[in-house]
């Protein structure tokens, strides 16, 4: 299935909303995009209907203003849950292969960098 990454951001804030004050550490997710057909072997009969995966193959729309943008959310979500270790992780920064990374590239230059530099600032 393909999904916009305004999707991909509305299921993170779920995620976020169901998390905060748990009473457990919690340490949000953002993601940049998401494509693993690259992986997929084209013949194969597979026996998973991604539609129950937690993730979706093909996340389309991303933008560095739109990262930035979950970041933001994400980091609202860390200050939420008060006291305890603070993390956020990113998902990923280099898995060129899929489709999302946080590295410079020909489209965006540099830009989900400097998006994820204003949002932590």
């Amino acid at each position: 299935p393909i999904v916009t990454y305004e999707e991909v951001v509305e299921t993170h804030r779920q995620v976020f909303r169901l998390s905060e004050n748990r009473g457990l550490p919690f340490h949000p997710v953002a993601t940049t995009a998401f494509d693993n057909t690259p992986r997929w072997h084209r013949g194969a009969a597979l026996p998973v209907d991604f539609r129950n995966l937690h993730y979706e193959p093909i996340v389309t729309g991303s933008t560095p203003e739109k990262f930035g943008g979950l970041v933001a959310e994400a980091l609202a979500s860390i200050r939420r849950c008060g006291g305890g270790p603070r993390m956020l992780l990113i998902n990923a920064w280099n898995e060129w292969t899929e489709g999302c990374y946080l590295l410079p590239d020909q489209r965006y230059g540099t830009g989900y960098l400097e998006a994820l530099t204003r949002a932590v600032r």
